[in-house]
């Protein structure tokens, strides 16, 4: 018995000398462990997998091979060409092994002085830019694959340009600086000097190509499309958006409807006497006024201020029933006129803001002892700011700038930077 192992011990190592002698000479060796060795069989041009010869060991099955070397049992049985399923101590099978199990992906080659860099927190392509001191042009030229002049995504990654100025172009598969030249009418010694490629072979497909002198104006002009028409979308969205703001607001203020209906039908007469029985109730209840105007005095009601503009009030100071923004609190006057009206300055004093602000187009003035006085959502202003202006005189035209769904003037005191109810001020 032992006679007959012997003799079948050394038939497998003529067999396994005849396989080695049969292989080329430039195979590598490889030991996968203490006690099994198997050996590499050459790549051939272009292959994408090098296979194995691996020596049956007792306990191996097909099916552990496969998962010990991540492949099928398919692919084991096509490459040894067996049908069965069963394997045997002794038998020599051949194992597929993709290249990417050995080797490491190999990162694209760049033109010289060229580099990637990973977009982080907070980048823009404006501070990049800025950073490394190039022009949106080299930056479309370093990127043909650049989906935005405007818009980068966390942890993406762009090619910072070189020191040669010219579109990057990807070699394909089977190019070379020659066919790179043939295809776009460069030279190809300027070719071989700008990518530092004294040896052809080094570039391979997927390597990045300097094309000096030559700028990537078609990518341009298609990205500044985008771009136009980004903005367009963006624009339209914005519209879109402040109309069903106004829309919403319109609606909630159809809930008022009554009321102001009411309120506009008053003659100027009953609004007057209104007015007066407020300013007596005022004068015979000295705590009640403190407590409404939140402990700090105001002016004398006789002395210092007239009406900005002759209309309609149709939105009072104090709480509404509608919501505009995220507040329902009316801060001051909403006085309804012919679009254009003139607008007076209901006191002196000295124009602090004149131009678009928080109430559209509207002027504000310093009128002194911590007052001011606002004048909102103007068509048009007849003021600068540091003027000194005097009780009466024009400041401008009513309209309907801001956030407004009428012409009105919105008119508004505040005392210490607190709003306060003008009608105590107005005669």
């Amino acid at each position: 018995m032992r006679k007959l192992f012997f003799l079948m011990a050394l038939m497998v190592g003529a067999f396994g000398i005849a396989q080695a002698a049969a292989l080329p000479a430039t195979l590598e060796l490889i030991r996968l462990s203490s006690s099994k060795t198997v050996r590499l069989e050459p790549k051939r041009p272009n292959a994408s997998s090098v296979v194995i010869y691996y020596k049956v060991r007792r306990g191996d099955s097909i099916g552990n091979l496969a998962n010990r070397f991540g492949i099928t049992t398919r692919a084991i049985k096509l490459s040894t060409k067996i049908t069965k399923n069963s394997i045997y101590p002794g038998e020599i099978l051949k194992i597929p092994l993709q290249k990417t199990d050995l080797e490491p992906e190999r990162e694209a080659r760049l033109p010289p002085g060229a580099f990637w860099y990973t977009v982080k927190r907070g980048d823009t392509l404006s501070t990049i830019q800025n950073r490394y001191d190039f022009t949106q042009m080299d930056l479309v030229n370093a990127n043909p694959a650049l989906r935005s002049l405007d818009q980068i995504k966390l942890g993406e990654r762009l090619i910072i340009p070189g020191d040669t100025e010219g579109a990057y172009v990807i070699l394909k598969k089977g190019q070379d600086l020659m066919d790179v030249s043939a295809n776009h009418g460069v030279d190809i010694d300027d070719l071989i000097r700008a990518n530092n490629s004294r040896n052809l072979s080094v570039l391979q497909a997927g390597d990045y190509v300097v094309l000096p002198g030559i700028d990537a104006d078609a990518t341009l002009a298609r990205l500044e499309e985008r771009r136009d028409a980004e903005e367009v979308v963006r624009i339209q969205a914005r519209f879109e958006l402040a109309k069903e703001r106004i829309a919403a607001a319109r609606a909630e203020l159809a809930v008022q409807a009554k009321n102001r209906a009411a309120l506009r039908l008053l003659s100027v007469q009953a609004q007057n006497k209104a007015r007066e029985r407020l300013r007596n109730a005022q004068r015979s209840s000295t705590s009640r006024v403190r407590r409404a105007t939140a402990s700090f005095s105001f002016p004398s009601f006789r002395g210092g201020y007239i009406w900005p503009m002759r209309g309609t009030i149709t939105s009072g100071f104090g709480r509404r029933g509608f919501w505009i923004g995220s507040s329902n609190f009316h801060t001051g006057l909403d006085i309804a006129a012919p679009y254009g009206t003139p607008i007076y300055a209901a006191k002196g004093g000295v124009v602090q803001q004149s131009g678009y602000g928080y109430f559209g187009l509207n002027v504000w003035i310093n009128t002194g002892g911590g007052v001011q006085n606002i004048y909102g959502h103007m068509s048009r202003t007849a003021v600068y700011s540091g003027q000194y202006v005097e009780r009466g005189q024009l400041i401008g035209w009513e309209g309907c700038s801001g956030i407004c769904t009428g012409p009105h003037l919105h008119f508004e005191i505040r005392v210490n930077g607190s709003p306060v109810n003008p009608l105590r001020y107005l005669p």
